[in-house]
């Protein structure tokens, strides 16, 4: 990308993202981040640099947390356990969501 200056604000405005369809990475390249390359990329695309795909973005931790009414969740995806839960059946649950995570 050295020496490519965007067409809309004339600056090295742009980021390498991904578009992912169905688990298949149907186009790779430089997005642009400024407004008028987002609404050109989204026009082109469907998506923007801040909707596509980050390859080298950082996946959010799995932590365990829980919330103020003794509800267990996760920061980082849909899994909950609610108090009606013994302490066996929501480590068991736990285990049993995060096991796909933990084998990556």
């Amino acid at each position: 990308m050295a020496g490519a200056y965007c067409k809309f604000c004339d600056r090295r405005c742009f980021v390498y993202r991904q578009v992912i369809v169905g688990g298949e990475v149907i186009w790779s390249g430089h997005m642009a981040t400024c407004g008028k390359g987002r609404e050109w990329d989204r026009r082109q695309l469907g998506v923007d640099c801040d909707s596509a795909h980050n390859p080298y973005a950082v996946e959010a931790p799995h932590i365990r947390r829980m919330d103020g009414d003794g509800t267990d969740y996760c920061d980082a995806c849909d899994w909950t356990a609610d108090d009606s839960l013994s302490d066996a059946e929501a480590d068991a649950s736990w285990n049993a969501a995060h096991a796909q995570v933990e084998a990556r």
